[in-house]
């Protein structure tokens, strides 16, 4: 009886936990149903942003520049071609502090002249005529000058008429630097286009999307899912709404995701790969999955193993744990340990090797905020964050190199034998500035202020040494920037 009993206990325990485990199934199913629609929705959002924002620089770079021209358009109108030197110096003060290439006025006839004193005749370009408000127009092969233009339309007045137009030409690869898309290598583009479908601007890997410099010829050609057909995936793109259309180019599937403009019928689009966009659901449900599993494991495990239960949640924490670790001790920019990371990685191998020779470097970039003001925070973080990988590359893989502050990196080199190598690691660092360049169309060479203090000579902790290499870096600063040198004589090294 007592069997039986048992038995029919078990069968119980045994029905409700099947049940338990079906009910939990069901739900964690639809949870990761869910989950999928969120990552979808999440990555849709994340480009289409994407697109948004870059038309949104391109709208602001434009309107900026046809709001710095509009007081020059002021003086044109009543300067006019009477006074040509007067206009030919307005017009190249404008071409010169501003984005623009060019500067044109011109006349009611289309005669006019540019900013560097040509004469020009704009009778038959398609943007030319007498407007009463500003407006942007997109030119190809634009005059003597060949170059694919956003051209911003200002009329001049004169007692309150127009009387000229002010044309101004942003060369459109000046956009290729702000607009790119550097996080996705050769698996997304960008393209800016008209309502024809005319590519105005590009950069990424586009391929034969812009094989013609038409985005609405190139869909002519590819494949789209189910009933879509060319014509109607590019209706879909030319309404006021962004969006997404799927379509696959010479066998590769890529997600165009689109966003109209504030100008004209103008649009943006960000392409990217499906491959990498599958990864990045992943990515997203990555975590989901973790979760289920674990949960899943609970629930088919709960009839007494829980050492097994409590060893697979130690395991998840801990890989948990050792990811927000790792992404706590980077610095987001440059990929180096962070100033609290760096600290601790120094002051541990000061205290493990007490006796071994180390040299501690403390670089200052030389005039970086004025990087900044002349060419852009984005500049000056592509300054930092290829600074930051070809230090790593220059250094031994066991030295510590970090980012400890703005514009401040630390290097500590870890055991130096012989005090010969000072000098030769002082100018090996030296010379590594002296070659290195940023920019990919203008390149820019920094220079670095350079101090350096020697472990154990100079300091036996941590704080010791960087005050010591901190003051040798100021006393280069004091010297003219642009140097090195070492505590002990606070005087700049010769560099060969």
């Amino acid at each position: 009886m007592k069997d039986s009993s048992k038995k029919s206990a078990l069968f119980q325990l045994l029905g409700l936990a099947l049940i338990f485990v079906i009910l939990s199934a069901y739900v964690l199913g639809s949870f990761y149903v869910r989950s999928r629609s969120e990552a979808r929705d999440y990555i849709e959002k994340k480009f289409i942003s994407a697109a948004e924002d870059r038309g949104n620089q391109v709208e602001t770079r434009l309107s900026g520049l046809a709001e710095t021209a509009a007081p020059i358009g002021s003086l044109l109108g009543k300067a006019g071609l009477q006074e040509r030197e007067e206009s030919v110096r307005l017009l190249g003060a404008l071409a010169d502090n501003t984005d623009a290439y060019l500067a044109v006025y011109a006349g009611p006839s289309g005669s006019g002249v540019d900013s560097r004193g040509r004469d020009r005749e704009l009778s038959g370009e398609a943007y030319f005529s007498m407007l009463e408000e500003t407006a942007f127009f997109y030119g190809q092969d634009e005059g003597t000058d060949g170059k694919n233009a956003l051209i911003a339309a200002v009329p001049c007045r004169e007692n309150g008429k127009t009387s000229g137009m002010l044309y101004v030409y942003l060369d459109s690869c000046r956009l290729e630097e702000m607009l790119e898309l550097p996080a996705y290598g050769d698996k997304a583009f960008y393209l800016l286009t008209d309502g024809g479908g005319t590519i105005m601007a590009q950069g990424g890997y586009p391929g034969n999307f812009a094989a013609e410099g038409n985005l609405k010829k190139a869909m002519g050609r590819a494949e789209f899912d189910g009933d879509e057909s060319p014509d109607t995936a590019w209706k879909k793109t030319q309404g006021y709404k962004e969006g997404t259309i799927a379509v696959s180019m010479d066998g590769t599937g890529y997600e165009l995701f689109f966003s109209p403009m504030g100008i004209n019928d103008w649009r943006f689009y960000v392409g990217v790969r499906e491959e990498f966009l599958a990864n990045s659901r992943n990515e997203y449900l990555a975590p989901v999955r973790k979760t289920i599993v674990g949960i899943l494991l609970t629930v088919g495990l709960f009839s007494g193993l829980l050492l097994i239960t409590n060893f697979i949640n130690k395991y998840f924490y801990n890989e948990h744990k050792k990811v927000l670790e790792e992404k706590a001790s980077k610095d987001l920019l440059t990929d180096l340990s962070n100033k609290t990371a760096t600290e601790y990685l120094i002051k541990d191998y000061i205290e493990t090797h007490p006796d071994s020779q180390g040299l501690l470097f403390v670089l200052d970039v030389d005039n970086f905020k004025k990087i900044n003001d002349t060419q852009g925070h984005a500049f000056g973080d592509e300054v930092l964050r290829k600074l930051g990988t070809r230090l790593r590359g220059e250094c031994r893989i066991t030295d510590i190199v970090g980012r400890t502050g703005g514009d401040e990196f630390i290097i500590f080199m870890k055991d130096i034998k012989e005090e010969s190598i000072f000098i030769k690691e002082a100018q090996r660092l030296h010379r590594f500035f002296g070659d290195f360049q940023v920019g990919e169309y203008v390149k820019y060479s920094p220079a670095a202020s350079i101090g350096i203090a020697v472990y154990p000579r100079d300091g036996r902790t941590f704080e010791e040494l960087y005050k010591a290499a901190d003051s040798a870096l100021y006393s280069v600063k004091r010297n003219g920037k642009n140097g090195v040198a070492f505590y002990e004589t606070k005087m700049n090294v010769k560099m060969e």
